[in-house]
């Protein structure tokens, strides 16, 4: 859903809350009130509201950096902060005051304010992708909440002050250390760190701001809360977990009923059964079919105007229902800003982030996982190509997955050398690769090792699918 404004027509409302008698004046606006609404403590320092909550009675979530009185002046028989929306126009409306609140205590930093809205309505969502000109916001429902255990996710989050932004998870459970806003003493803070996507950072006005994971669910977009932001620097930011904030503080997020997403990890298969050439069919969205295991992507280097080439290998869709492809993890490894492109009609489209990335871990996994803009192109094709006799290139529909054994021939596709065939000569492979530009070694097991003959592939076809009359 997209708003224009904070003030928001009751059909609007409605259409979020599936409430209301439906008798009201059109004319006449009702308020809402959602994650990454712009806030001001005591009408003097302003910062951006987090997720919508319960605790003893309904409010939302953000840092206790926010506080202008000592600890919110939260203290037996004193009167705690207040707390106030900034609207479009400028003006404040008197919206709740702080209940609740940590900060450096088991390296928390939070405070729960109590709502105290008449007129306005708390709804379960989150502010996310901006217009151009920044008048159009899309809100994301939040449908639970997340704990994120291993870095290499693509995280988003929104700030009252610069907006809607995302990169990637860095680093969990850090140990930071912050001056107390109140008495410059030394605090130390447990938060996870994420690096941002460009050039644009936050400033003392975000802070609070929610941060959550995006889901495509069935082409509407929702999001899981992870936690709000507690600090800010050059192209990253710290966010303080939800989930120890909902634990150490007895509160229960708010959520958005939605149809769950598909739990089930498959390869998408095709709805047809013949082939296809590829530069006449189109995708169900009536684009033409801009990505399929074998395309040639180009990856964004961080900082520059350069790209790494690769290859597109088959696409997938993840248990929580966001859809992608595969390649090679080094392809992406190391870069800032991997955001993912290839030709669309004649001209380079971004089509996508790298959202995950195993490099050598200690599994030995060397994948990425590029989420697709499928709200721009549309799925993705699920074929592989291959030339026929006359050597155009075909769709050849992905119908399974199989596992070859030792001495069987598979085929493959790089988008600079082609089509490649050859026999696996060993399996179960471990296996170091070197790296350019100093970056080290990495190892990767499980591995087949493919006899290709005089033939063979080379730089650019990193990622690409192997496959076999089989399956894939």
């Amino acid at each position: 859903m997209k708003i224009s404004s904070k003030k928001i027509i009751p059909l609007f409302i409605l259409s979020l809350l599936g409430s209301g008698s439906g008798e009201k004046d059109p004319d006449e606006s009702d308020l809402v009130f959602f994650a990454g609404y712009p806030i001001s403590f005591e009408n003097q320092k302003n910062c951006t509201a987090a997720f919508i909550a319960n605790k003893q009675g309904i409010g939302f979530i953000t840092s206790a950096q926010c506080c202008v009185k000592n600890n919110c002046n939260f203290f037996p028989n004193q009167s705690a902060d207040n707390v106030y929306a900034i609207e479009d126009d400028g003006n404040v409306t008197l919206i709740g005051a702080v209940y609740d609140m940590m900060f450096g205590n088991n390296g928390l930093d939070y405070v729960f304010v109590t709502s105290i809205l008449i007129d306005w309505d708390n709804i379960p969502y989150t502010t996310g992708l901006t217009s151009d000109n920044d008048t159009i916001s899309e809100l994301y429902p939040i449908t639970s909440y997340l704990t994120l255990n291993e870095t290499g996710h693509k995280v988003c989050t929104y700030g009252a002050k610069n907006g809607y932004l995302c990169g990637l998870l860095q680093a969990i459970n850090v140990e930071i250390t912050v001056p107390n806003p109140w008495n410059g003493s030394l605090t130390n803070l447990s938060v996870n760190e994420v690096y941002f996507f460009g050039e644009k950072e936050f400033e003392n006005e975000d802070i609070g701001g929610p941060v959550y994971i995006q889901i495509d669910n069935n082409g509407t977009t929702i999001a899981q809360a992870l936690g709000h932001i507690t600090q800010t620097g050059h192209r990253h930011f710290y966010y303080t977990p939800i989930e120890k904030v909902l634990s150490a503080g007895i509160i229960e997020l708010t959520t958005s009923q939605q149809d769950n997403a598909t739990d089930v990890t498959e390869v998408k298969t095709l709805e047809w059964n013949d082939t296809l050439n590829i530069m006449d069919s189109k995708n169900k969205v009536g684009r033409p079919n801009y990505i399929y295991a074998g395309s040639r992507i180009y990856v964004q280097i961080s900082n520059t105007q350069s790209s790494f080439s690769c290859t597109a290998g088959f696409p997938v869709i993840k248990p929580n229902g966001i859809k992608g492809i595969l390649t090679a993890g080094h392809c992406v490894y190391k870069n800032n800003d991997p955001d993912v492109y290839t030709i669309v009609d004649g001209k380079l489209e971004d089509i996508g982030d790298a959202t995950k990335v195993a490099v050598g871990d200690r599994d030995g996994n060397e994948y990425a996982f590029i989420e697709l803009h499928t709200w721009i192109w549309g799925d993705p094709t699920a074929c592989a190509v291959k030339p026929d006799r006359n050597g155009i290139l075909q769709f050849v529909p992905i119908t399974s997955l199989y596992t070859p054994k030792l001495g069987e021939r598979v085929c493959g596709f790089g988008s600079f050398n082609g089509y490649i065939c050859g026999k696996i000569v060993a399996v179960d492979v471990t296996a170091e690769f070197t790296r350019s530009e100093g970056l080290p070694n990495y190892v990767a097991k499980s591995l087949y090792k493919v006899d290709t003959g005089k033939k063979g592939f080379g730089e650019g076809d990193s990622g690409g699918p192997i496959f076999t009359s089989e399956g894939l």
